[in-house]
């Protein structure tokens, strides 16, 4: 349900901005559906290496909630 009032408001709204909050590869299509449609589609994640590879790609723009927004160092990766 979230994606459908996602892209309708994208898509019935002149210069809208989409904020996104999720790393689920399952939003790709509709982000990709509104870039086609000329609208900006920002992608805000815990860290840039949860998300979807295809999700990433699919959006304007993608934040690292961590880094950009909370000004914090960003996280090491796990040995394990």
């Amino acid at each position: 349900m979230i994606i459908s009032d996602m892209l309708e408001f994208g898509l019935l709204t002149l210069n809208s901005v989409v904020i996104l909050v999720t790393g689920d590869r399952g939003f790709s299509y509709p982000c990709q559906r509104l870039i086609d449609n000329r609208r900006t589609v920002v992608l805000v994640t815990p860290d840039t290496t949860s998300a979807s590879n295809r999700l990433k790609e699919s959006v304007t723009r993608v934040l690292d909630y961590r880094c950009e927004l909370l000004g914090l160092p960003a996280r090491q990766k796990s040995v394990f």
